[in-house]
């Protein structure tokens, strides 16, 4: 049960960062901004691996966000 937590939480990080790329219609809003942010450095910075490690799931946090921004076909910088 305590994984499902982790995993609920990095899903969700991936969903709210996805706002970024997907059509909203034209709208979004500050905080739904500011909340896709917050979720795209957490996906970026070290949040993801710590998470996968605290929470003990085995996923491989580069490999993570490669599938992320391949799917929004999003150039890596790095």
């Amino acid at each position: 049960m305590f994984s499902t937590f982790g995993l609920g939480a990095i899903a969700s990080a991936f969903e709210e960062a996805a706002m970024f790329y997907t059509h909203t219609n034209g709208y979004f809003s500050s905080k739904q901004k500011h909340v896709a942010g917050e979720a795209l450095a957490f996906i970026q910075g070290t949040g993801l691996e710590i998470t996968l490690k605290v929470y003990g799931l085995g996923y491989d946090a580069n490999q993570l966000r490669q599938t992320f921004f391949r799917i929004f076909h999003v150039k890596n910088s790095a």
